[in-house]
């Protein structure tokens, strides 16, 4: 089954919806977050406080580190309560590659996981590390550093993005180009426009017209097209006059530019619609699902989310509906079930169609880590991958589990909410 990821609003919530496997289960050996009068501490999984509740705010564990907060002040503590890192800084980023983003009256710079400080905080602005580089600006330029601190694109641009393919485009007075990952130009900055590499080749713009690099800052393909979309496959979507066709990687139209509209291609297969009717062709441009559709999905795990009217369903490789365009609506699988909506009201179906959850709730959300969050009558409560309610409709709002803990949210009266976490036994962690 594919990955998806969401992002969606639950009543006046911003939530991150992951769509995941199942993790293994177990008992969380990291403190979790509790809130009792007004402040934060940690309890362990019988709910006895193992780190003091003192703190504004307090994040869950990650890496055997937690963002605490006092006084809009940030620090870092381990399992035992200690300070890893003071209370001091504006700032504290995500944890990659042994590195953590760290601010202080307005200037950025990093520490490792023991809080050492081992990149100054000496610039205005930076981002996490990717790939063993990260961005960092001063003023207005940006450049890349190593984790080591050493600069390795030089801070003097105005953009610059992600390295792909071992290249990252930048931007100088307007103008856009490419480094290595030593920052050397190795194609001059002369392009109103340009995108990353994908397959050995880049899309860039000059004069309003679209063609391709390859990494030796060679035209590939000619500045010929309104606009270009990067290689997948072997084959790129490009456009004329609103029209839509594909290359390959000699320039060659392999695909007659007729499409309204056409994705990219996944398995040798993309969405393609014609006279407003939508449905897939395969790389020789033959119509592998006929053109019938009012709308399409992407395939994943063999499957595609269709709509005729008002109707949705599924369809596999074949064209078969697999699910029968039944649903006023539906929405991507995850474990195994997919949400779907059913006069009004939503249950869970498999991937053969057969209906696991009964067509009873007013509102749900994707599975994740095995258990899916549900609305009835305006609460929210917690069902699992039988359909089996779990954790109580008590909750005015919540977000989904992640690594066996989950956000919910009540609401005290109309001006005031109380947000703490539960665990996946729905074990409430805040005082009574």
């Amino acid at each position: 089954m594919a990955q998806f990821q969401f992002a969606m609003i639950m009543t006046g919530m911003t939530i991150f919806i992951s769509c995941i496997t199942d993790p293994s289960a177990g008992e969380r050996p990291a403190p979790v977050p509790f809130f009792s009068e007004g402040k934060w501490g940690y309890a362990d999984s019988g709910k006895k406080i193992v780190i003091p509740i003192k703190y504004n705010s307090a994040e869950p564990f990650k890496d055997g580190l937690a963002v605490v907060d006092i006084d809009g002040k940030k620090g870092l503590v381990d399992f035992h309560g200690r300070e890893i890192l003071p209370l001091t800084h504006d700032v504290i980023g995500e944890f990659f590659g042994g590195r953590i983003r760290v601010g202080l009256d307005g200037k950025q710079g990093f520490v490792d996981m023991t809080g050492r400080l081992v990149i100054p905080r000496v610039y205005d602005a930076a981002g996490d590390f990717t790939g063993g580089l990260a961005m960092v600006r001063m003023g207005r330029k940006w450049g890349c550093i190593d984790t080591q601190g050493r600069v390795v694109v030089p801070v003097q641009y105005e953009k610059i993005f992600r390295y792909s393919e071992g290249y990252a485009c930048v931007v100088f007075d307007k103008r856009y180009g490419y480094i290595d990952r030593n920052g050397k130009e190795i194609i001059p900055l002369k392009y109103d426009w340009a995108d990353g590499f994908s397959e050995g080749l880049a899309a860039v713009k000059l004069d309003g017209k679209c063609g391709f690099l390859d990494t030796g800052g060679n035209m590939a393909i000619p500045l010929r097209y309104d606009a270009v979309f990067s290689f997948k496959e072997g084959f790129a979507r490009v456009t004329v006059n609103d029209t839509h066709g594909f290359i390959d990687k000699t320039g060659r139209e392999v695909i007659a530019l007729k499409y309204e509209y056409a994705g990219s291609f996944v398995s040798g297969r993309t969405v393609a619609v014609l006279n407003g009717k939508s449905g897939y062709i395969d790389t020789t441009g033959r119509e592998a699902i006929r053109l019938q559709y009012d709308g399409t999905g992407d395939y994943y795990g063999g499957l595609a989310m269709v709509r005729m009217g008002n109707r949705c369903g599924y369809i596999d490789w074949d064209g078969n509906e697999v699910i029968p365009l039944v649903y006023q609506d539906i929405l991507p699988f995850c474990n195994g079930l997919a949400p779907a909506q059913q006069e009004n009201l939503w249950g869970f179906i498999d991937t053969k169609g057969r209906v696991v959850v009964p067509f009873k709730y007013d509102r749900v959300w994707p599975f994740s880590e095995g258990i899916a969050w549900v609305q009835r009558h305006g609460k929210w409560g917690a069902i699992d991958i039988a359909g089996t309610e779990i954790i109580p409709f008590k909750y005015d709002g919540a977000i989904s589990f992640h690594e066996g803990l989950a956000q919910v949210r009540l609401d005290r009266n109309a001006a005031e909410s109380f947000y703490g976490y539960i665990d996946r036994n729905g074990t409430e962690y805040w005082a009574e």
